[in-house]
């Protein structure tokens, strides 16, 4: 049988996972929040980060009927430029800056992290 203090821990693990899971991510930060949140999920399932946000960034195409991240980000980076950012800085983005962008698209990519977060 297990003792007081190994429940108490058990409890706070699952606690913590459920805040993680279930928590939203700042509209602010969303960027670095979900680059996080990542990071964490590709250390429990053994991805590398960049193998699992294909991965999710795939899953996402399929879910949202099929919108091009590559071609969003190549737009979100010439309307960047035009509006003054410099073409390095403008290359830095990624397609979660792109998903960033789209409202409906960042819902979604939301749910799924949330989902494979849960499993």
């Amino acid at each position: 049988m297990l003792d007081v203090g190994a429940k108490a821990e058990q409890a706070i693990a699952k606690a913590e996972k459920a805040v993680m899971v279930y928590a939203r991510p700042d509209k602010a930060h969303w960027t670095e929040d979900m680059a996080a949140s990542i990071a964490r999920l590709a250390s429990v399932t053994g991805w590398t980060p960049s193998g699992l946000r294909g991965s999710l960034c795939a899953e996402l195409e399929q879910a949202a009927g099929r919108p091009n991240i590559d071609a969003g980000l190549s737009r979100l980076r010439e309307r960047m430029k035009k509006n003054g950012m410099r073409h390095r800085d403008a290359m830095a983005l990624n397609k979660l800056d792109a998903v960033a962008a789209g409202g409906k698209l960042r819902v979604i990519f939301e749910g799924i992290v949330r989902k494979r977060l849960a499993q």
